[in-house]
């Protein structure tokens, strides 16, 4: 089959680059209640150098926004211009953990994350749902193309003031089970696993690679998608060790929250962690091209 020729050749190219490709793994937290897995979108390499920049400088001044879903109502995690953080734990808690790490919740970073509402999974499930995330990485690395020239395009594109063609590129994992959103993932010979996967959960899928579970550890699990930009979604996970309670979940929360703002890492970490992402994409495009389903392409860049 092609397809998986494609990912073995990307299995080979990933082994020749060795520990170089580890750098952009997922964070794991710990508390006592719960283990927690925080993919954040500022160490994932993308194609908007702009934003890479403008990011990279927010977490070097410590500077970040975001919201929070909690019980179906969004609550504001970063003060606006006459008020503070919403009142609540999560929020209050993150805001207290913010300060031990000298960073300001503003009211407009240039680092404005979602955090959206829990998709509850089984842990029987976890398997199939971290297969299907690291296959939905490949795809979604081979629908932008070529890793060296995407900036190229992206700088076109922002140049023209198409922006919106940018997120067009990407597969819409908000919009599975509707639309085109699900033919696309359908074309992409990953039905039959998101299929096994609980519809909820689905709108959770993020294109990031994630570690391995025991099933027979946890409880339960809880999927949130972190909003930020098309090509740079985060995710946070809390698998329970014992059974979920308000405690639990609020402690795992406010623990993964500060570290998808990054006061818990440093510019360099999150640079070697964009170059390890790069690389990733890179591997895996050389092994398409190398098995002739993709075509290199020349820069787009105007002479």
């Amino acid at each position: 089959m092609k397809r998986s020729r494609v990912l073995a050749s990307f299995a080979v190219a990933v082994a020749a680059l060795g520990g170089s490709v580890g750098h952009a793994q997922p964070v794991e937290l710990d508390t006592d209640a719960a283990h927690i897995i925080v993919v954040r979108p500022i160490d994932m390499w993308s194609g908007d150098t702009s934003m890479l920049d403008a990011t990279l400088n927010a977490v070097r001044e410590r500077k970040v926004s975001y919201d929070v879903k909690l019980g179906g109502t969004r609550y504001r995690g970063s003060p606006v211009v006459l008020q503070g953080v919403s009142d609540n734990p999560v929020t209050l808690g993150v805001e207290t953990a913010l300060k031990e790490h000298d960073t300001s919740l503003v009211r407009n970073s240039a680092y404005l994350f979602h955090v959206l509402g829990e998709a509850t999974l089984s842990p029987a499930n976890y398997p199939v749902f971290a297969k299907t995330q690291g296959e939905y990485y490949e795809r979604f690395v081979l629908r932008q193309g070529d890793p060296h020239t995407l900036p190229d395009s992206v700088r076109l594109r922002n140049f023209a003031g198409d922006v919106l063609s940018v997120g067009a590129l990407f597969i819409p994992a908000h919009a599975l089970g509707a639309g085109m959103g699900a033919q696309v993932m359908a074309n992409s010979g990953l039905a039959e696993d998101i299929g096994n996967i609980p519809r909820p959960a689905r709108s959770a899928l993020t294109p990031s690679p994630l570690p391995a579970l025991d099933p027979g550890a946890y409880t339960e699990i809880d999927v949130r998608r972190v909003e930020f930009k098309p090509d740079t979604p985060g995710e946070i996970i809390i698998a329970y060790k014992t059974d979920k309670t308000p405690q639990a979940e609020q402690d795992a929360l406010i623990k993964a929250i500060v570290s998808v703002t990054g006061a818990d890492t440093t510019p360099e970490a999150v640079q070697k962690s964009r170059q390890g992402d790069f690389e990733k994409r890179v591997a895996i495009w050389d092994a398409c091209v190398a098995d002739g389903k993709c075509q290199k392409e020349a820069s787009n860049e105007p002479k």
